[in-house]
């Protein structure tokens, strides 16, 4: 089985790419991130196991994944939903309310 060539320069080591994610977060992260970060299905990092305990990490995957601050996005979605039900609460026309008679005829039937 031949064996698939990459080129190196295209790829970050773990140290390094744990340096560029602290440069993009703009505050100290675990060395562990990169491994995290590659975990996330949501915006996948692509990853090229050299051995078991050497893993490299695109460069522009990384260059462009920003670590933010934990619960930031969760945070922004929840407002974004709020914003979003909001606004569709006032497209909705007020529920038409029963006039006296139709009342009446309701507690009569009871």
């Amino acid at each position: 089985m031949p064996e698939e060539e990459i080129n190196l320069s295209d790829w970050y080591t773990s140290a390094q790419a744990h340096a560029r994610l602290e440069a993009n977060a703009g505050r100290p992260l675990d060395p562990s991130m990169p491994r995290q970060v590659a975990r996330v299905k949501s915006k996948p990092v692509r990853t090229y196991a050299l051995s078991p305990q050497v893993t490299l990490y695109y460069k522009p995957d990384i260059d462009s994944y920003i670590v933010e601050e934990r619960g930031a996005k969760v945070a922004r979605t929840q407002r974004q939903r709020g914003l979003a039900t909001k606004q569709a609460k006032k497209k909705r026309t007020p529920a038409k309310k029963k006039s006296d008679e139709h009342r009446a005829f309701d507690l009569a039937i009871l």
